[in-house]
């Protein structure tokens, strides 16, 4: 989720300095296969089909600042997304073993060791007895 309005949040940004630059007289140029003028639907189609690097050329950096500028968005992009894609690795790599259902040998009981409270083993019943679990009725849990 965050990898997504990190990219949306670039496109948007980068789509309203491209349509900024457009209209400033500093030599930035966005051609359009009509010969209108840039608007900013237009300019963030650009930003997409280049962020998704498709370029289908109807809509084309024509000059050399708009292309350095627009390189400067790709490349920053890119390290972004290569950023965020680790740090997600990073946390998938802390998700519990333990979240899945128990399937276990099948054996007759389970043995419970710890400090145990009434409100901890009441939890820890209506969980392990969950029918989610398809765990057998009839399955005794040792407490020690």
């Amino acid at each position: 989720m965050q990898i997504s309005a990190t990219i949306l949040a670039i496109v948007f940004i980068s789509t309203g300095i491209i349509y900024s630059f457009n209209y400033l007289d500093i030599g930035f140029v966005i051609a359009m296969p009509t010969g209108e003028p840039l608007r900013f639907d237009s300019a963030f189609y650009f930003m997409i089909i280049t962020v998704c690097t498709v370029g289908y050329g109807d809509l084309h950096a024509s000059s050399e600042l708009a292309m350095v500028i627009i390189s400067i968005f790709i490349i920053l992009i890119i390290v972004l997304v290569s950023k965020q894609t680790s740090e997600l690795n990073e946390l998938m790599k802390y998700s519990s073993l333990y979240t899945a259902p128990y399937h276990g040998a099948e054996r007759t009981h389970v043995i419970l060791i710890g400090s145990i409270t009434s409100n901890s083993l009441s939890k820890f019943l209506k969980e392990f007895y969950h029918p989610d679990h398809n765990m057998k009725e009839d399955m005794k849990v040792v407490i020690i």
